[in-house]
C-alpha cells in the first residue's frame, strides 16, 4: 500500500507549538554563547580549531536540523518555486551584506563569498527542489541514508586516493580543493589559510544530511498531525538510527564541524531530534485538536521560536557589530558594560538572554513574524 502524502488539515493552527518551544530553548543558547565578549571564555563556548567539536560547535547544527523540521511544514501542502527561489536569494544576499557590515569589507573583490547565511539559502532552496519530488517521511529517510553513504564515501576515500595519506588533514580535503577552485582563495575562509572553509561546499552537504534528518522528523510529526496517532517507534528509530549510525561512522571519518563530516552530521542532529521529541510528547496532541499555547512558563520560549532565524543572526550580527575592533587597550563597550556587571563572562550575555527574549515577545504579541 502506497504511503499517503500528509497534508496539513488545520489552517488555524499549521504549525506545532513544540517546534517553536524546542527552538526557544536553542536560542536562549545561542544567544547566551554569541553575547561572551570577556576572556577567557570557557573551552566548552569557543570553536573546535580542527578535530572534534565543542559544545559551541553544535549550536548551528542544532539550528539546521530544527529548521529542516519546519520546511517539512512549510512546503506540506505545496512547493511554489517563485518562493523558494525568493527566499534563497534573499538569505545569500543578506550573507553577503552580513559578511560585508561584520569584517568591513566592502571591496567585492576581496568579499568572502561564502558564510553561514549563505549556507543557509542553499539549504533553503535544497528543501524547495527535494520536497518537489520527496513528499513522505519515509522518503525523506531514504533520501538521508543516500546522503549519508554519499558523504561518508567521499571523506573516506579522498586522503588515500587523492593525497595518498590517512585521515583528513588541513592540507589533505575535498573543502580545500573545491572551494579553492570554485570561488579563488580570496573568497573564502581566511583566505584558504585555514585549509578549509567551515561554510563551505562540503559543509553544505553535511549540513544538508543533518536538516534532511530534521526534514524526517517534521513529516512524521505531520502524519501524526493527519492521522491522530503518534508514530512513537518511527519517530524512536529515527532518534536511534542517528545515534548509533554516527557513533559507528566515527570510526571511519571522525566527527568535526570543520568539515560538516558524515558522523558529525548525525551525531549532532541527535540533541535536536531529542529535544523537538521532548516537547513534541509534553504539549502536542495528535490529530488537529491541538492547545493554542504552552503553559505560561513556557511561552517566552515560544515566542522566540515564531522569530528564530531573526533571533539567531540579528543577535550575531549584533554583537559581530559593536564588537568590531575591540582590543584590551581599547575596549567595546559591551565589555566594558560585561566589567561593570560583573559575574563574567555570563552577566552581561544573561542579561542579552533577556533583551532578545523580550523583543521576541514583543514582536509575537503584535504578529511580527521576520523571515526570509
Amino acid at each position: 500500500m502506497a504511503e499517503p502524502q500528509y497534508t496539513i488539515r488545520s489552517r488555524r493552527r499549521p504549525r506545532i507549538i513544540s517546534l517553536d518551544v524546542a527552538r526557544g530553548v536553542m536560542l536562549v543558547v545561542s544567544v547566551l554563547s554569541a553575547s561572551l565578549v570577556t576572556s577567557p571564555l570557557p573551552s566548552a563556548f569557543t570553536h573546535s580549531p580542527w578535530y572534534g567539536a565543542h559544545f559551541l560547535d553544535l549550536v548551528f547544527p542544532v539550528f539546521v536540523t530544527m529548521s529542516g523540521v519546519g520546511f517539512a511544514f512549510a512546503y506540506a501542502t505545496r512547493v511554489r518555486g517563485v518562493i523558494v527561489l525568493r527566499r534563497s536569494l534573499v538569505l545569500i544576499l543578506l550573507g553577503l551584506g552580513y559578511t560585508a557590515v561584520t569584517t568591513h569589507t566592502y571591496n567585492l573583490a576581496d568579499l568572502r563569498f561564502t558564510g553561514v547565511l549563505q549556507l543557509y539559502g542553499v539549504l533553503a532552496f535544497a528543501q524547495g527542489l527535494l520536497h518537489w519530488k520527496i513528499k513522505t517521511w519515509r522518503g525523506w529517510f531514504r533520501w538521508t541514508t543516500l546522503l549519508v553513504a554519499a558523504l561518508t564515501a567521499l571523506h573516506a576515500a579522498w586522503p588515500p586516493i587523492v593525497c595518498g595519506m590517512d585521515g583528513l588533514t588541513q592540507t589533505c580535503n575535498p573543502s580545500l580543493y573545491l572551494d579553492v577552485n570554485v570561488f579563488g582563495l580570496r573568497h573564502i575562509y581566511k583566505h584558504g589559510l585555514a585549509g578549509h572553509d567551515p561554510e563551505g561546499l562540503i559543509s553544505t552537504l553535511g549540513a544538508l544530511l543533518s536538516m534532511s534528518a530534521g526534514t524526517t522528523l517534521g513529516h512524521l510529526l505531520l502524519q501524526a498531525r493527519q492521522t491522530g496517532k503518534r508514530p512513537v517507534q518511527a519517530v524512536s528509530f529515527l532518534l536511534m538510527y542517528c545515534a548509533t549510525l554516527g557513533a559507528g561512522l566515527s570510526l571511519f571519518v571522525e566527527p568535526f564541524k570543520r568539515l560538516w563530516t558524515p558522523s558529525f552530521a548525525l551525531l549532532a542532529c541527535v540533541p535536536a531530534l531529542a529535544l523537538v521529541i521532548l516537547f513534541w510528547m509534553l504539549l502536542d496532541k495528535p490529530g488537529d485538536d491541538y492547545p493554542p499555547y504552552p503553559p505560561l512558563a513556557l511561552q517566552p520560549l515560544q515566542s522566540l521560536g515564531k522569530n528564530s532565524l531573526f533571533v539567531y543572526f540579528g543577535s550575531h550580527l549584533f554583537i559581530a557589530m559593536v564588537m568590531y575592533g575591540s582590543t584590551p587597550e581599547h575596549p567595546a563597550w559591551p565589555v566594558i558594560a560585561a566589567e561593570r556587571i560583573g559575574f563574567a563572562p555570563w552577566g552581561f550575555a544573561i542579561i542579552c538572554v533577556f533583551a532578545w527574549t523580550l523583543l521576541a515577545i514583543l514582536l509575537d504579541r503584535y504578529k511580527i513574524y521576520i523571515r526570509a
